[in-house]
């Protein structure tokens, strides 16, 4: 991926296809927008398919099946992101060039490194790069593979 444009700070945001679609229609990633200047941890949050849709997930598996998905898939949470990804979506990784003073506004996350919480809409015209994964489900674990790099159609 590119470098951000001077004085803005590229950073990343990882969710599945259905959200990059919203985003892209809505015309801007809704508030709180979690992003990271880490490319690894973005990726996690790809094969999440988001944090909260992850969650939403998690419980509709245990009120199906009586267990937690943690504690079945334990220890490889990789191939619970696996198991529960909606079948019609792929994980995406936002590269998003945050300018300067929208940065400042933001609050420190401690859930990944260099983290920002963003609690005002981010325009979709930030977005530089999105690199779309597709699951690789051929090794021991899962993990997600770029399928290589595109530009936004914009919103």
């Amino acid at each position: 991926m590119a470098d951000a444009p001077s004085g803005y700070v590229r950073m990343y945001h990882g969710r599945s296809s259905a959200c990059l679609d919203q985003i892209l229609r809505e015309g801007h990633i809704a508030p709180p927008g979690y992003l990271t200047t880490s490319i690894a941890d973005a990726e996690e949050y790809a094969a999440m398919g988001g944090e909260w849709d992850l969650q939403r997930r998690e419980e509709a598996y245990e009120a199906k099946h009586g267990v937690s998905p943690r504690e079945e898939y334990r220890p490889d949470m990789w191939d619970m992101y696996f198991a529960l990804y909606p079948d019609d979506q792929h994980p995406v990784v936002i590269a998003v060039d945050v300018p300067p003073d929208v940065a400042l506004r933001a609050r420190p996350d401690s859930g990944a490194e260099g983290g920002l919480a963003f609690d005002e809409s981010l325009s979709a015209e930030f977005i530089a790069e999105v690199v779309r994964y597709r699951w690789d489900e051929h090794g021991a674990e899962a993990a997600i593979v770029p399928q290589g790099a595109m530009l936004p159609a914009g919103p």
